[in-house]
């Protein structure tokens, strides 16, 4: 996966957390968006958690079992 491929996705997951528009940068934290706390990055882990399981699911690939 390239870097454009990279963004494009997170950018998905970032449009479903937040009510804004956040563009996402390299140079991206925190403090730039409006409302994003410690609550707001466990929903973007759930999320990209979500998306990963959905994206391996899609490709035939089984899940990994994690202790």
């Amino acid at each position: 996966m390239d870097e454009a491929a990279i963004y494009s996705t997170l950018q998905g997951v970032f449009n479903d957390v937040f009510m804004d528009e956040v563009t996402l940068t390299p140079g991206l934290s925190a403090g730039d968006v409006a409302g994003w706390d410690s609550f707001t990055i466990l929903q973007l882990f759930a999320k990209d958690v979500i998306n990963t399981s959905r994206l391996r699911a899609r490709n035939g690939r089984e899940r990994v079992s994690r202790p």
